[in-house]
């Protein structure tokens, strides 16, 4: 039966018609396969394209996330006490903090995600934490802020403080690459 009245009877085969087409090696329209089975190897097809959407390259690739996913993902995890996790996360390996003045026998500014870990852990040994609520995050563009209320005994010198501070955190390429602290304590 001929291809065109197969198409007007319903018993049309798209195996069929694609092997007709093929046939004498001639290769089909540049348009793509419809299916994952319909490219051939001599095809040039988008799943043999690394950076093409509808590539099993792209669908694999791990997404990045935006700096509202960020945000979000960082406050929920130090919410849950997963502080250290999100900076392993979220975190470039070159990440800057910057705090508003300098800790005892340290520079106010910490590079790289090994010192900002160190940083962290000092704080940590300092102090202890009474209470830690976090409000936000507030995006904008490329940055975002979270506002910190905490109430700490400083471990040295046993004198207990409340502290306000705000967190600018500021995203590039799907990760924090800087933090900025702002703060007064009282």
């Amino acid at each position: 039966m001929p291809l065109a009245t197969e198409k007007a009877s319903g018993n049309f085969n798209l195996s069929k018609a694609h092997t007709l087409h093929c046939r004498n090696d001639e290769q089909p329209a540049q348009r793509g396969p419809r299916r994952r089975h319909d490219a051939m190897p001599h095809q040039h097809s988008a799943l043999t394209d690394k950076n093409k959407k509808g590539t099993r390259a792209y669908h694999n690739r791990e997404a990045t996330m935006t700096t509202h996913d960020i945000a979000n993902t960082l406050v929920t995890m130090c919410r849950e006490g997963k502080d250290r996790e999100a900076q392993d996360k979220l975190y470039a390996a070159d990440a800057v903090s910057v705090e508003a003045g300098a800790m005892p026998g340290m520079d106010r500014t910490a590079k790289g995600l090994a010192a900002i870990k160190a940083k962290g852990e000092w704080w940590y040994n300092n102090h202890e934490v009474h209470s830690f609520k976090m409000t936000g995050p507030f995006p904008h563009d490329d940055r975002f802020i979270v506002l910190f209320d905490i109430d700490v005994t400083h471990k040295p010198s046993g004198q207990r403080m409340q502290m306000q501070e705000a967190g600018l955190y500021t995203v590039a390429n799907g990760k924090i690459v800087r933090e900025e602290f702002f703060y007064t304590a009282g």
